[in-house]
């Protein structure tokens, strides 16, 4: 929450209002940055997804297997998506454990959900 609030002071807002907006702070944290992360809106979702996992390649060319991360990405998403809009959700399509295409480590979907009436 504390990285969503920086990055949203970064760029003058108290708020995203696009998931431009998010695919845009996603690309800027430290965190995805560094692990190839792509993110593009379409179909109203921003998908976001990591191409160069540094720290799982070297897992694997140590013949150490793949480290279970999907936990990690899912309480990163919990904790940073609120503090950008409280009408964001996202969901997991993979991330290790899952299987998942040779080009991607991860992939995450996140949307505006207005609350219910």
């Amino acid at each position: 929450a504390s990285e969503a609030r920086r990055l949203l002071a970064l760029i003058g807002q108290e708020r995203v209002e696009s998931l431009e907006e998010v695919c845009r702070l996603f690309l800027l944290t430290p965190l995805w940055g560094i692990l190839g992360a792509r993110a593009e809106v379409s179909g109203g979702k921003a998908h976001m997804w990591v191409t160069q996992c540094h720290p799982q390649r070297a897992r694997v060319r140590k013949g150490l297997g793949e480290f279970a991360c999907k936990q990690v990405g899912l309480n990163y998403f919990r904790n940073w998506l609120p503090a950008l809009h409280p009408d964001l959700r996202f969901t997991c399509v993979f991330c290790p454990p899952d299987a998942h295409p040779e080009q991607e480590w991860c992939r995450w979907e996140v949307w505006f959900q207005p609350p219910a009436p």
